[in-house]
């Protein structure tokens, strides 16, 4: 109860639509949604992975924190579509943090620039590639250090 953990989801659900619709006033601004909530949560998440890692590309398979990668996946497909329930603020405050709305599209893009110009990418911009690379040789490293061979 002190974490205010929600015992039944589809109940609060149902009360705060209640709520809403009975007063005919809006939620007051100390009153958040549980979808708000949950949305904010998700996305103090991904600002920590940001501080972390120095971009929002979470790998599907991100065993730290599957929750949050799967969310970030979501962000990208209600992004995509036209009735979404993406709403301009949170767009905005993703974008803040450089959040990548087509993983596919940036991985071309950075290929491109790798390949073409010569001027690879500034040092503040990993490539994604070099970034999976990096993750993949940490994990190495970590094993080589728990078993030594």
């Amino acid at each position: 109860e002190k974490l205010d953990f929600v015992w039944n989801v589809g109940q609060e659900k149902k009360e705060e639509s209640t709520k809403l619709a009975g007063s005919g006033s809006a939620a007051t601004a100390s009153r958040v949604s549980y979808v708000d909530k949950v949305w904010n949560i998700m996305f103090e998440k991904l600002e920590q992975y940001y501080r972390e890692h120095g971009d929002c590309l979470v790998p599907i398979s991100y065993g730290r924190d599957p929750k949050l990668a799967s969310w970030v996946k979501y962000q990208r497909s209600r992004y995509k579509k036209e009735s979404s329930s993406l709403t301009p603020g949170r767009i905005s405050r993703l974008e803040k943090l450089d959040f990548v709305w087509n993983v596919g599209q940036e991985k071309k893009e950075e290929s491109t620039k790798l390949a073409g110009s010569g001027s690879a990418a500034t040092a503040s911009r990993v490539s994604y590639v070099d970034k999976v690379w990096n993750i993949m040789f940490e994990k190495l490293e970590q094993y080589y250090r728990e078993h030594g061979d």
